[in-house]
């Protein structure tokens, strides 16, 4: 008799608890309500945010203090650059102390997307805490966050010993309310970590100097950064630059050690080809018989000073050598250059001057001192042929011989027997016009004389 009495109580208790759990937690959509305070836009990127509370709409202690503990201590919030929210919620394992320690789950957060799942119990009979069943369930789920302005959101759940217990093995919807704690959300640096690390792993090997530097600065503020507590906004405009300047870095020249770099040379002494050329045609001038081929750099504290060594030139039946040499600066401004020697009959033989630029052409000014030609100077370029840069034996501005003068010239596209084309040094056609004119002038004056006196 008692035994059957200890049955029946124990079954109107089961039965009074199921009752007491269907009223507080069978009513699907029962709003419950929020904590909505202002809170201002939220930059775009990841936070941290803790769970203020996590509460069930059932009243007994049991389940509230269960179910409080379901999605762990915090949350991540990712802001879209929308203005759109979501949170990921990592789901834990519950278990709900009622006369029993009985297993339970989340199993379906309505709207939300799975990303993660695990192996786990539930409690599958009341009154028997003990009886466990096998299952899968999420671990990690996202859901929307509907409004950034309200702390407080409802979510409807399944629970699988709710499920067992109340919804006779069918999905059994729970309604909680999740509060964040949105005013104290933490900025995730975890992505700004990860890129300085990663960044950090880049040697320097093979990239320019100046586009490496460049990384490593802007490494250096992103590691100060990291020493704080900086805000979304302080992070996205670091991984902005550090982005900037990662694909900014610039892969150097392949260099060969035996190339030297003109634009970094050492002090010293260099020889180089150099070529009179036209002032605007890629052809020889026609005063490049002038310029012997070799030249000199001397390198001294930075500055470039570059000599140039000349030789009589022959135009018809004129020879002349180059009296003036003007070399024109960035701006455009012409400086004299230095006449540095001289032959037996005062001529010049060297010019040096400080060079403006290490680029292929040098823009100048040169002046054969020819009376027919109007003493005009003729505007050319001198080429400079980096290829040939060396370093050159002794270290004295000056060769002590002149350069070998028997170096030929650069071939241009100048007719056959037009052994110095006419190029930008315009006045020389015009001068040997007006040669010829009055040549022909005094022959016919000539002959006319000759005539009147037969």
């Amino acid at each position: 008799m008692s035994k059957s009495k200890f049955s029946l109580g124990k079954r109107l208790l089961s039965m009074a608890a199921a009752a007491v759990m269907a009223v507080s937690l069978g009513a699907a959509g029962v709003s419950a309500q929020e904590t909505a305070t202002a809170e201002p836009a939220m930059a775009p990127g990841t936070y941290q945010v803790a769970i203020t509370s996590l509460v069930s709409a059932a009243p007994l202690p049991a389940v509230q203090t269960a179910f409080a503990e379901a999605m762990g201590d915090s949350v991540t919030l990712t802001v879209a650059e929308d203005g759109t929210a979501a949170v990921t919620a990592e789901l834990q394992h519950m278990v709900i102390d009622m006369m029993g320690s009985y297993h339970a789950n989340i199993t379906v957060v309505q709207g939300a997307d799975v990303l993660e799942t695990r192996e786990d119990i539930y409690s599958s009979t009341f009154g028997a805490p003990d009886t466990y069943v096998d299952i899968t369930v999420p671990s990690k789920v996202e859901f929307a966050w509907n409004d950034l302005s309200s702390n407080s959101q409802v979510l409807t759940i399944n629970v699988d010993f709710m499920n067992a217990f109340l919804g006779g093995g069918n999905a059994y919807d729970t309604n909680v309310t999740l509060t964040l704690d949105l005013e104290n959300a933490a900025a995730d640096t975890s992505q700004l970590s990860a890129l300085v690390n990663e960044y950090s792993q880049i040697a320097g090997e093979g990239y320019t100097e100046d586009s490496y530097q460049a990384l490593q600065d802007a490494l250096a503020q992103a590691n100060t950064l990291l020493e704080g507590t900086p805000t979304m906004a302080e992070i996205n405009a670091m991984m902005v630059t550090l982005e900037t300047a990662y694909h900014g870095l610039t892969l150097a020249p392949a260099t060969d050690p035996d190339v030297l770099d003109k634009d970094h040379l050492a002090d010293g002494t260099y020889s180089v080809n150099v070529y009179l050329w036209h002032a605007d045609r890629d052809q020889a001038s026609m005063a490049a018989s002038s310029l012997l081929e070799e030249a000199r750099i001397v390198v001294e504290d930075g500055v470039y000073t570059m000599y140039i060594y000349t030789q009589p030139m022959t135009i018809g039946a004129i020879t002349a050598s180059l009296q003036e040499l003007q070399v024109a600066d960035n701006a455009g401004n012409y400086m004299d250059g230095t006449v540095e020697s001289r032959d037996s009959e005062g001529n010049p033989t060297s010019f040096s001057f400080v060079m403006p630029n290490t680029e292929e052409y040098i823009t100048v000014k040169v002046n054969p001192m020819v009376a027919i030609m109007g003493n005009q100077a003729l505007d050319a370029r001198i080429k400079v042929d980096y290829s040939t840069l060396a370093v050159a034996g002794g270290d004295v501005n000056l060769p002590t011989e002149t350069p070998d003068d028997s170096v030929s010239q650069p071939e241009t596209d100048a007719p056959a027997g037009e052994e110095n084309p006419q190029t930008g040094d315009d006045a020389a056609p015009g001068a040997l016009a007006v040669v010829m004119v009055l040549a022909a002038g005094a022959m016919a004056a000539l002959a006319f004389k000759k005539r009147r006196e037969g």
